[in-house]
């Protein structure tokens, strides 16, 4: 059976397909709200759609795409790659998904303020990322490459690839029969070339007809030709009334990935999803989560061998000095032991230099008296006159003394030699307990990755009010309020209870904000917080106002049905009856950190309500410095406020998080 045992790794036209129809009808009109680019061939993008959930897109070249329930692990800095697509596509709307032409290649459709642009797919192959503009010019390519039949470099027409096969969709028997008739070769591996279909539907589709796959083309009648167009026919029926289902092989390891179950399989254990899509994200999550744990023991593996190598150069350099150590103590022990015949030699030796006799005389009568084997003159070995060195040879040892030292200076020459190479035996040894303990810890990584059955995390389901803005009063109300006017109708015709208390800043350009109140009655503090947030969100901020006054009602003063005359947009309401106003209210903000455990939480809002909650707290006001210039300061400044050992994890939060905290993109941090 083709590809039977073979994990899949990516997907085939057919399964594209199924995919692009869930995709297009789930992504119409999500907006794109950011973009990360975890490795090469992977981009993650974060989409928001107002009133509903968030969703995260994960898109491997080459590969697949799916929405992905489970975390990504996003890089600190973006890529250039990353850093064009963002500058293109971030609050781009997407307007379509498609498939062209049957082909392995999936196109997003988004409408920006730039203009329309196309994100293209390619999945075929190593796979690539596309870029195009309204003009069909390729802005920006994961991987640039010259090729036969197109170009893909900046600038150039895009082009599609050339058909790989016939268009199943659109096939006619005639067109398919003419197509087999003409080929030659087996029957299974020339459908699966013509048909583009993938193996595995192309064997079962033979099963259907109850075709050996040895049959050659040669040998196909054209009534048997008429069977097999007609199961492909079939498997393609079997699209309209998907059973999403990921195939495993001995119950465990995950074998393929199917928008319907196929009779190949009868026998394996099945898992079946409602969406094929759903099917994608849990079979491909765990892929990536086995990869990752592949390229982390890879990467403890490297660091460990690097480690032993280290090791060994240590060892042999502790076992070389040690050697060094012993043999110059050992030299100052021989001096010592034969100081005196030593001491006579050396007189010898200087007492005829002062007689006027020439080195070359000397070293003569030496050896002369040498072969007489008198002391102590048969411990003699060499002389250099020009370094004034005598070389004496002592218990099968040769002995090299300066002529210009005494006999115990020579000795403390070589004690004090072997004292530095003990001082460095020492440094070698604690660098040898240091390598040891590195090389146990990456050991014990490595086997708590080996055995560590951990499964992929889920993404927390975020609480309605997660998707706007919000802050615990410091009474402990949930306070609420709109992004934008999207969020603003919703939060209102969706979330506002008949005892809530609605807010206002008293300007235009401002987003409404709720109380929360759970039919009791919040004090005073409560609503000049509620207020104070209000203002602060709106064009009050962005004007640099320091204060200004909002108002508060009640939800039933709110109607959708303006005056005549007049019309209300999306996001506006008329406002029937009094107004209760809170004048003066300050523009500024507190941003703090709440830790617990693994979980670090940024929090923001009016500095009585977040004190209430973290000590951790600092404040911005409205300014004209830029939102990721103020990010990077608060984070450091949040991260100087914790304990030491916390540090790490407010310095490892994306700059991100505090940027769409920041009203306007702009504030003013003061400097310490």
């Amino acid at each position: 059976m083709l590809n039977q045992l073979k994990q899949k790794t990516s997907l085939t036209s057919l399964e594209i397909s199924v995919l692009c129809k869930e995709l297009d009808q789930k992504l119409e009109n999500y907006y794109i709200e950011n973009i990360y680019h975890p490795d090469f061939s992977t981009l993650l993008l974060r989409l928001n759609k107002p009133a509903q959930p968030e969703i995260q897109l994960i898109i491997e070249a080459g590969k697949t795409v799916y929405i992905t329930r489970y975390t990504v692990k996003k890089p600190v800095k973006p890529s250039i790659f990353c850093s064009t697509l963002r500058k293109y596509l971030l609050n781009g709307r997407i307007k379509k998904v498609e498939q062209p032409n049957f082909e392995r290649i999936i196109i997003f459709h988004i409408l920006t303020s730039k203009g329309n642009f196309r994100l293209i797919i390619e999945l075929f192959s190593k796979g690539n990322i596309l870029l195009v503009d309204e003009e069909e010019k390729i802005v920006q390519a994961l991987t640039y490459k010259k090729m036969r039949d197109r170009l893909i470099l900046r600038s150039e027409k895009f082009k599609l690839p050339p058909p790989t096969g016939l268009n199943p969709e659109k096939l006619s028997f005639e067109e398919f029969f003419s197509q087999i008739k003409e080929s030659k070769g087996e029957l299974v591996r020339v459908l699966t070339r013509i048909l583009g279909v993938g193996g595995i539907y192309t064997e079962e589709i033979l099963k259907i007809v109850g075709v050996e796959k040895s049959l050659t083309c040669e040998k196909l009648t054209e009534f048997l030709a008429k069977k097999i167009y007609d199961a492909l026919k079939e498997i393609f029926r079997r699209r309209d009334n998907p059973q999403p289902c990921i195939v495993y092989l001995n119950h465990e390891k995950p074998l393929d990935v199917l928008p319907f179950p196929l009779s190949i399989y009868n026998g394996k254990h099945l898992e079946y999803y409602l969406t094929y899509n759903e099917a994608l994200d849990e079979y491909f999550t765990r892929l990536r989560f086995e990869k990752e744990k592949m390229e982390e023991e890879k990467r403890f593996g490297i660091q460990l061998e690097e480690q032993k190598r280290i090791l060994k150069e240590q060892e042999n350099m502790l076992e070389k000095l040690e050697e060094e150590e012993r043999k110059n103590r050992f030299l100052g022990d021989l001096i010592y032991r034969f100081s005196g015949e030593i001491q006579t030699l050396i007189n010898y030796i200087l007492e005829e230099v002062n007689h006027g006799k020439s080195w070359e005389e000397i070293e003569k009568k030496v050896l002369e008296r040498k072969l007489k084997e008198e002391t102590p003159f048969i411990f003699f070995k060499s002389l250099d006159p020009k370094n004034k060195i005598l070389k004496v040879f002592v218990e099968d040892t040769e002995l090299p003394l300066n002529l210009n030292k005494t006999i115990y200076q020579n000795a403390s020459t070589y004690y004090d030699e072997a004292k530095k190479i003990r001082e460095k035996i020492s440094k070698i040894k604690k660098l040898l307990e240091e390598t040891s303990r590195k090389i146990q810890t990456l050991e014990s990584k490595m086997e708590i990755v080996k055995v560590t059955h951990e499964k992929p995390k889920k993404i927390p389901e975020k609480k309605w009010f997660e998707k706007y803005r919000f802050f615990q009063s410091s009474e402990g109300f949930l306070v609420v309020s709109g992004k934008d006017a999207h969020s603003n109708e919703a939060l209102i015709k969706r979330y506002t209870e008949p005892w809530d208390i609605v807010f206002h800043a008293d300007l235009i350009g401002a987003p409404f904000t709720v109380i929360k109140t759970q039919g009791k009655t919040p004090n005073q503090k409560t609503l000049e917080e509620a207020a104070q947030f209000t203002v602060c969100y709106s064009r009050a901020w962005k004007d640099e106002f320091s204060s200004m006054d909002a108002y508060y009602i009640k939800p039933e003063q709110l109607s959708k049905s303006a005056p005549s005359g007049q019309y209300l947009g999306r996001g506006a309401f008329f406002i029937v009856g009094s107004k209760n106003y809170i004048k003066n209210v300050p523009l500024k903000l507190a941003v703090g950190v709440k830790i617990n455990g693994e979980k670090v939480e940024i929090l923001i809002g009016p500095k009585s309500a977040i004190e209430k909650i973290t000590s951790y707290i600092v404040e911005i006001f409205p300014g004209k410095d830029k939102a990721k210039d103020v990010a990077f300061r608060l984070r450091a400044a949040l991260a100087n406020l914790v304990p030491k050992n916390l540090r790490e994890k407010i310095l490892k939060i994306p700059l991100e998080k505090f940027v769409s905290l920041i009203p306007y993109g702009k504030a003013y941090f003061p400097r310490k």
